[in-house]
């Protein structure tokens, strides 16, 4: 059942369960698409699976000691996880193959071609294409059947990136407030449409987060420790308020809610529409 948000409903939000597995810093986690399953990786080298109609967690950890776990994600499969390494020597993305909810695991394939931290991994909605982006300044295309990187964007800075819930656009956040979009099957074209949000025009900052909304009409993005709403069509700034950053130091990352009425980041919801913090 999908409930219709409004201030009402989203004051009444309380925590339903809290999970205290890891023991160092999550650093990022994400929800399954079609099944009931959330992943966490975490700064103490372990992810775990979650169920979250049951609110429980599945079995046991899985380790990831010898190259860290950072920028998790599903793919299509609830038996398959992507994730970047965040300590030792290489930076490759690593695709892990779960069984049995993760009982046991064995790595499948590694996607070697950055040549320094890689700081986002966006899997495509619709296929099995995925993309990364790192602190090499590089935007790397693949498609998790095949090792072999499929293209490469070099940009002026280091990006983020995301796709669109269709899998047909993708978003590349780059410093100066820029935001361009490729046709997710005809990259090699070049960008189709260039935004400048222009808060952020003379800013040496990239963005370090892009989110579109499921219906595809706004594209929420995060630099310099504020968050801001564009229309994902004309790239006309609607919204932008600040988020702050973490005790660690590093800026939140901020989602839209399905409806994408609201924006949720840092510890408080905003709507889109008008400004009110939700405690």
């Amino acid at each position: 059942m999908q409930v219709a948000l409004n201030d009402e409903v989203v004051r009444g939000f309380k925590c339903g369960r809290v999970f205290k597995d890891n023991t160092q810093q999550i650093n990022s986690l994400d929800f399954h698409r079609t099944a009931d399953l959330l992943v966490t990786a975490s700064h103490d080298d372990v992810l775990y699976l979650y169920d979250t109609a049951q609110g429980t967690r599945l079995l046991t950890e899985v380790p990831s000691r010898k190259y860290g776990a950072q920028n998790v994600v599903w793919t299509h499969s609830t038996e398959q996880i992507l994730f970047a390494s965040n300590k030792g020597p290489e930076h490759d993305v690593r695709l892990l193959s779960l069984e049995s909810g993760g009982a046991s695991s064995r790595f499948v394939t590694y996607f070697k071609g950055h040549t320094a931290r890689v700081t986002k991994v966006a899997f495509n909605p619709k296929n099995d294409t995925f993309i990364t982006a790192a602190q090499d300044k590089e935007v790397r295309l693949w498609d998790v059947r095949s090792p072999q990187c499929q293209a490469v964007l070099t940009c002026p800075c280091q990006a983020t990136v995301a796709y669109d819930q269709q899998g047909l656009v993708f978003a590349v956040g780059l410093d100066n407030g820029l935001i361009k979009l490729f046709d997710a099957g005809n990259y090699d074209s070049g960008p189709f449409e260039t935004f400048t949000v222009p808060d952020l025009r003379n800013s040496p900052v990239p963005f370090t987060h892009l989110s579109f909304s499921n219906d595809g009409k706004l594209l929420l993005g995060v630099a310099e420790g504020r968050a801001f709403v564009l229309d994902a069509f004309t790239g006309s700034l609607l919204r932008s308020f600040p988020n702050g950053v973490t005790e660690a130091g590093a800026a939140p990352e901020a989602s839209l809610s399905y409806d994408g009425q609201y924006v949720l980041s840092g510890g408080i919801l905003l709507p889109v529409a008008t400004l009110l913090i939700v405690a």
